[in-house]
């Protein structure tokens, strides 16, 4: 076959002979042209190929997992129910899904506010039911993406509740301010007059700590850079 490089040039150029290494020139028939651009076309797609990572031509099907499947009844769908569902996905073409939180989590964001990134909440299922899901994917060959949020945690998560005592070397690892002094009424006020996208103040005061807390959406609240780089 002739090397792509020289196919692509010789397109570039628009000439009729094309010289290979060590060989005389080589007088190109008209019909032969359209021929070479098919050659090129399918030269440069498989010099290309090996180049694209699979997210760039995957077929991406997003599962939201509680309205998904239900595999036992109880009208939540779970991980065996998608699980169950995967040989379908394969078959219509899907090589990638992206599921939304599955984590532990108070569901006051549907999954979004996560107490613990280490384990699977029980309306979903196990953390065997998840290495089955990931088995039974990869026998298949469609991948498993997990929607994960390191912008933000559950109030209820335990770093949230080591973090309401600055001594125990959680004390960063989420957004506190002591707020500023009302003098009118001694109270303190919130750092600042930020809104919710939920409504009411941004700002929510912490009792036990003193302190204001910065959350996110609801009860979710903000986590700093300090706490991603050291656990997540």
């Amino acid at each position: 076959m002739v090397p792509y490089r020289l196919l692509n040039r010789y397109m570039a150029i628009g000439i009729s002979k094309l010289s290979l290494p060590h060989s005389n020139a080589i007088e190109m028939p008209k019909w032969a042209h359209l021929g070479l651009v098919a050659l090129l076309l399918i030269s440069t797609t498989q010099e290309g190929a090996a180049d694209i990572d699979w997210w760039e031509n995957a077929s991406l099907y997003q599962i939201y997992p509680r309205s998904f499947q239900d595999s036992d009844g109880d009208g939540i769908g779970d991980l065996k129910g998608i699980t169950s569902r995967l040989g379908y996905l394969k078959e219509i073409g899907i090589t990638a899904t992206w599921l939304s939180p599955i984590f532990t989590s108070p569901m006051s964001d549907f999954g979004y506010d996560i107490s613990n990134f280490y384990d699977i909440d029980p309306i979903f299922g196990t953390l065997d039911d998840f290495d089955a899901l990931i088995v039974e994917a990869k026998s298949l060959g469609v991948k498993i993406i997990l929607d994960f949020v390191p912008n933000h945690s559950s109030d209820e998560n335990v770093w949230f509740e080591k973090s309401l005592n600055p001594k125990n070397g959680y004390n960063n690892f989420y957004v506190w301010d002591d707020g500023k002094l009302n003098e009118e009424t001694g109270a303190r006020d919130p750092p600042s007059n930020w809104v919710s996208v939920f409504s009411g103040p941004m700002w929510t005061w912490n009792e036990k700590r003193q302190h204001y807390f910065l959350p996110c959406f609801g009860g979710a609240a903000g986590l700093t850079l300090q706490s991603i780089v050291r656990h997540m």
